[in-house]
């Protein structure tokens, strides 16, 4: 594995020099380590219906075209209407009135343009 020490410039740090009145400016060395990067410790644990999104993507509504992925629930940004086809669903149904920030636990194939006045749609995969 490349070694990232050294990749960085250093940082400068202001210190005040009360004697003299005076700013030094002194530099910090970055001392970025493979070994101390960010850890997941759930990435063990099995993906589940109701964990937390592993992949979240932006809902572009279509009539036609399945979703790329199942998401667990989608996350409403403006909110409106959302006119939609659950995973197991045979017709599609109207969350009507969503307020915006909000939260709809459903695993849709499909989202429709047509009737669907929400926006800023984001699939929780």
């Amino acid at each position: 594995m490349r070694q990232l020490t050294n990749r960085f410039p250093t940082a400068n740090r202001m210190e005040h020099k009360s004697n003299i009145g005076a700013l030094r400016v002194v530099p910090i060395p970055f001392d970025i380590q493979p070994e101390h990067a960010m850890s997941d410790p759930f990435e063990t644990q099995s993906d589940a219906a109701f964990a937390p999104s592993r992949a979240p993507y932006a809902i572009v509504p279509n009539d036609t075209e399945q979703l790329a992925l199942v998401p667990k629930g989608i996350y409403v940004g403006t909110g409106g209407d959302i006119v939609l086809r659950g995973i197991d669903g045979t017709t599609d149904v109207i969350y009507r009135n969503l307020p915006d920030a909000s939260f709809v636990a459903v695993r849709a194939l499909y989202v429709r343009a047509t009737g669907t006045t929400a926006a800023d749609l984001v699939g929780e995969a």
